[in-house]
Parts: C-alpha cells; structure tokens; sequence
C-alpha cells in the first residue's frame, strides 16, 4: 500500500526519500544482526554471539546518531561505542 510522506514546507522531498531509505537500511541491518545473535545463541557459539552483540550496538548507535543529526537546532553529533567500559 502506498502512503504518501507530509513533509514540512521548505523540505526537499528527495531528502525525506533518502532519510527513509537509510532508516530501513539500518532496520534490515538490525534484523540481520539480531538473527546472527540468534543463531549463535542456539550453537552456544561466544565467538558468533559477542560479534553480534557488538553490530547490534553499531547499529544502535548509527541510529542514535543519525536521530540526533535529524533534530532540529542540533549540532552534529559524533559517538565512539564505549564497550567494556564501566564509565560512561
């Protein structure tokens, strides 16, 4: 089903297609990732399982960026993964 996108006046309507299209990237990136988790789980595999874990938090923390970027009168934000760390 097709649903059309309401974009603010001034919006570049091709930039709102990227958006949505880089969105569903990281989604099907999340998906694959969490299914590779899964499945290292269900070998007993710690190798496969701490790979995963660690491109789930890639993931996020693209996403997390990349809604940060997307906020109005945000400055862009950069991020470094902190794993294994007890400081945040």
């Amino acid at each position: 089903m097709l649903q059309l996108v309401k974009t603010e006046p001034g919006t570049d309507g091709h930039a709102v297609v990227r958006a949505l299209r880089a969105e569903e990237s990281l989604l099907r990136e999340l998906c694959s990732v969490l299914a590779a988790q899964r499945d290292g789980i269900a070998r007993d595999d710690s190798g496969s399982i701490e790979t995963a874990t660690h491109g789930v938090s890639r993931t996020v923390l693209t996403k997390r960026v990349a809604a940060a970027n997307k906020s109005p009168g945000s400055s862009p934000m950069v991020s470094t993964p902190h794993w294994n760390s007890s400081s945040p």
